[in-house]
């Protein structure tokens, strides 16, 4: 089935109207009694950061980036997540990190055109970060320079990959507090779980009309 020729101008109107937001997060959250008002209550000196899924037409479809962390002593050592990072006092706002950090960690050059909107924030306990989500659109297959030092490996997903509710999955993870039935994504064998397959989660929910029309 072709991919729809006019996804571009339809997500960058559905990204301009209400967003799933939390309600579409929390399918992919271990933790469910809680709000982002309430996070941000309890810890208003949280830190601020940003990340970019950036999306091109491959064949007759739509892939995204994903990147794997090297690891580090640290918590998110090794995980899976879209590139991004803090914001920095020379960044004016949120957009600019993410374009900056996309720059820095895969050498992908954004041009602020290509952005066709922003996702619902969401705040990550374990960091304390306040994590705002862009998504950009781009004409084909970015051509990478990684920054070993932030990016150990690359991979792709296809959006009709994040609609498909097979792609679900759950199972026994440590955490800081024991151990928790945690749901992620299987992605193409990889294991997409936390943050990042929250953001993916709300993207779902907003492109799966547009791929299922």
């Amino acid at each position: 089935m072709p991919f729809p020729p006019e996804f571009d101008l339809e997500l960058r109107h559905r990204l301009k109207a209400i967003l799933p937001g939390e309600s579409a997060q929390k399918k992919l959250s271990r933790v469910q009694n809680y709000s982002l008002a309430n996070l941000l209550e309890r810890n208003q000196l949280h830190r601020k950061s940003a990340v970019m899924i950036l999306l091109w037409p491959e064949l007759e479809t739509m892939l995204g980036l994903l990147i794997r962390r090297p690891s580090y002593p640290g918590v998110h050592s090794g995980q899976v997540a879209f590139p991004g990072g803090k914001k920095e006092e020379a960044d004016s706002d949120l957009l600019v990190t993410a374009i900056r950090e996309t720059q820095e960690e895969v050498g992908v050059l954004l041009k602020a055109e290509s952005v066709a909107g922003a996702l619902t924030p969401l705040y990550i306990p374990v960091s304390n970060f306040l994590v705002q989500p862009f998504v950009a659109i781009l004409t084909g297959r970015p051509e990478l320079q990684l920054n070993k030092n932030e990016v150990e490996a690359v991979m792709d997903f296809d959006l009709r990959a994040i609609i498909d509710p097979g792609n679900i999955r759950e199972k026994q993870m440590q955490t800081s507090s024991g151990m928790l039935l945690t749901p992620y994504y299987e992605l193409g064998g990889v294991e997409v779980w936390g943050a990042t397959a929250m953001i993916i989660s709300e993207l779902a929910e907003i492109v799966r009309p547009l791929i299922s029309s």
